[in-house]
């Protein structure tokens, strides 16, 4: 079999695998440094710390990304998300690792709910796809967190608990 052949066999085969691509969507302004329209004027998450000069970083927050906001960023139904961001806009950094961990959830709910919720009832039903106790971070950037394996979107709304 001659060169030319290999290579049109080579790129026949080519031509039958399937291509995934990757796409990146950002949902909401994706450059919020605060957010005061949750009453998080400092503390927007999903990471808090508690000075410049502080080892503390504790914080529980819990994102609701509804159907709609989904559809809208052309998010289907059986897509798999591989890796979450976060924007950290102020230059807050890390002195010392920290524990993050990551729950996510499809549902149907189309609001958070009244503040207060406990921890456990907000993680039920949740899928843990990150967990790190290594974690530091700088800014500003975008944080990039990649999953320990894949979460399928199965429809409707998603909810995110870190």
């Amino acid at each position: 079999m001659s060169i030319k052949m290999l290579m049109v066999l080579f790129i026949a085969l080519l031509s039958l695998s399937v291509v995934n691509a990757q796409t990146t969507v950002i949902i909401g302004a994706g450059t919020q440094s605060t957010t005061a329209a949750n009453g998080a004027a400092t503390d927007p998450g999903p990471m808090y710390r508690s000075g410049n000069t502080s080892n503390f970083v504790y914080s529980r927050h819990h994102y609701l990304y509804t159907a709609a906001e989904l559809a809208t960023a052309g998010i289907t139904a059986g897509q798999l998300i591989t890796t979450l961001e976060w924007n950290l806009g102020n230059a807050a950094a890390s002195n010392s690792p920290f524990l993050f961990q990551i729950w996510i959830k499809n549902s149907s709910a189309t609001v958070v709910g009244a503040a207060g919720q406990l921890w456990t009832n907000l993680i039920s039903g949740s899928t843990q796809v990150y967990n790190n106790p290594a974690t530091t971070v700088s800014g500003p950037a975008w944080q990039t967190f990649t999953l320990s394996s894949p979460y399928t979107y199965t429809g409707g709304a998603i909810e995110i608990s870190v």
